[in-house]
Parts: structure tokens; C-alpha cells; sequence
């Protein structure tokens, strides 16, 4: 099973949080996520981050028709439309691995992406390092430390940010 983490981060390696003034990622950075996500079918969010995406006009529903939403909440039991709610993240592999997909997409928030680094689970991280340096966003916190990565790929990318590919050690 291959789990890819998609990450916008500043400069200084804080991590975006789109809700946050000022952190708003160019448009060329959200298309090759948005490809991506919907090249596998499906995304894996945290409660506060689907219910920004969801509160963007249209909706997530029409940013990524036909992509299998899986929302981490335990504060939440039930979402209506086609988004499963489960209370962790061995929930939601376990989800869309019984729906069959091979490849699952983690898009955040932060809480998800060190969660799921923390248990081992993620393979590959896509990272957009955007052109700013922010004293504001969260940093990644790898379990126990370090997490050892291997660049598979980079690119410099349309309006000044880089897009780097890892695969997780």
C-alpha cells in the first residue's frame, strides 16, 4: 500500500495552513495536488481541514467529484454524502483498502500528517516549497525524532516554488 502525504510548506519548512492568512498557495501548487488526488481517487483529511475545504464555494464534493473522502474525527460520527468518518488513521487505510484502492493521499492537516508519520504508515511525501519565510504554520514532528527520507524527484514549478518527491526510509 503506497500513502502520500501532500505538503505545502514556507520556505523555512513551516507547514501551510490554508485557513491562515497569508498562507494562501498559488494556484499552480493546489492543480498538481488536485491531480494527483484525483489520479488515486481518493484523500484522507482531518475534521478541521475538510470543513475548510468544504466551506470553499462549491464545496469539496465539487473540487474533487467523484474522489472517496476520508474524514478522521472523533468528535464527529457521521458526514452526510459520500464521506466516511473514522476515528484514526489505521481506521481510514483500512476504509479505502477495502474499497481498493492501492495508493491513498493524506492531505492534512498537520495533527494527520504526524500521525501517520509517527505510525510508520506514510511511504512517500510530495512537499510544495513555497517562496516566504512565515514565523507562523506547524512543523512536521517525525516519530522519535527522525524520519529518513530519499529524494525520488524535483522540479522548480510554474511561479517560484519547488516541487520535491520522497520516498519515506
Amino acid at each position: 500500500m503506497k500513502i502520500i502525504l501532500l505538503v505545502n510548506l514556507s520556505a523555512n519548512g513551516r507547514m501551510l495552513m490554508g485557513e491562515q492568512p497569508g498562507h494562501q498557495v498559488p494556484q499552480e501548487a493546489v492543480s498538481l495536488s488536485f491531480k494527483k488526488i484525483l489520479q488515486a481517487g481518493n484523500l484522507v483529511l482531518g475534521r478541521r481541514t475538510w470543513e475548510f475545504l468544504n466551506s470553499l464555494p462549491g464545496g469539496i464534493s465539487q473540487l474533487l467529484p467523484g474522489v472517496t473522502i476520508a474524514v478522521i474525527s472523533s468528535s464527529i460520527k457521521n458526514i452526510s454524502g459520500e464521506v466516511l468518518v473514522v476515528n484514526d488513521v489505521l481506521h481510514a487505510v483500512e476504509a479505502l483498502a477495502a474499497k481498493g484502492y492501492q495508493e491513498i493521499i493524506v492531505g492534512g492537516g498537520a495533527q494527520v500528517f504526524n500521525t501517520f508519520l509517527q505510525a510508520g504508515l506514510a511511504t512517500e511525501m510530495r512537499y510544495n516549497i513555497l517562496p516566504f519565510i512565515t514565523s507562523s504554520g506547524i512543523q512536521l514532528t517525525p516519530p522519535d525524532g527522525d524520519t529518513n527520507l530519499r529524494l525520488v524527484h524535483s522540479n522548480a514549478a510554474h511561479q517560484n516554488f519547488l516541487h520535491l518527491r520522497y520516498e519515506v526510509l
